[in-house]
């Protein structure tokens, strides 16, 4: 029988991405009740502005105004590393600071290249740690082998595999995965819980499921 995972609540590490600042309450409430927030770069303008102060900003620094590294010149990481992105410099961080769960906000709703870009490093730091994205439009978990998920009744389902030959079975959902092979990313989407537990089983790959705010929230 498959462990059920739930997602985090309020009060873990969180990473601010440079991507869209959050409107919406779900992610702000993460983002107020961090327990130690890591900004990416130019994200520190975005935060400030906000009224909140990031623990540590890293990045190349070049996106970050004068102002702010002015005000937060005693928490600034500066990395060079050109082989990876800042995202990727932020949750190497927090596993140096021995963090297990990370938040990562504001990683979308800019450039589409970013996003998806952003979401494929999904799979690589969930090996390391229990990672969760969150937008404004829904909560995003990659899954690296077959899991339950602890969800809402009638909540808006989309999964995503990036192996075509995988096939997956899934168990609580309004239609179910019979033995499926994701040849396209639109085939998992628009899929709705019929409890508040489903299944996500496969036998190869990795699976990207996200979980849609129902009425915005």
């Amino acid at each position: 029988m498959l462990a059920y995972k739930k997602i985090p609540a309020p009060g873990a590490c969180v990473i601010l991405a440079d991507g869209r600042f959050p409107v919406n309450e779900t992610p702000l409430e993460y983002l107020r009740k961090a327990t130690f927030t890591i900004a990416c770069d130019g994200a520190a303008d975005a935060l400030l502005s906000y009224g909140l102060k990031p623990d540590i900003v890293i990045g190349d620094l070049d996106s970050v105004s004068e102002q702010s590294k002015s005000i937060l010149k005693d928490r600034l990481v500066k990395v060079h590393d050109q082989e990876t992105n800042d995202l990727t410099k932020a949750v190497r961080f927090a596993l140096t600071k021995g963090f297990k769960q990370v938040v990562i906000l504001g990683a979308s709703g800019k450039r589409e290249d970013h996003t998806l870009g952003n979401m494929g490093l999904l799979f690589e730091y969930c090996k390391q740690l229990d990672v969760t994205m969150i937008s404004d439009y829904g909560i995003y978990l990659p899954l690296i082998k077959s899991s339950g998920l602890v969800v809402q009744t009638g909540q808006q389902i989309s999964i995503f595999g990036n192996k075509y030959d995988a096939r997956l079975d899934s168990r609580g959902l309004k239609y179910p995965l019979n033995h499926l092979q994701l040849t396209n990313w639109w085939m998992g989407t628009l899929n709705e819980a019929e409890n508040d537990k489903i299944e996500i089983r496969f036998d190869k790959g990795e699976v990207l499921v996200g979980l849609i705010f129902m009425n915005g929230k």
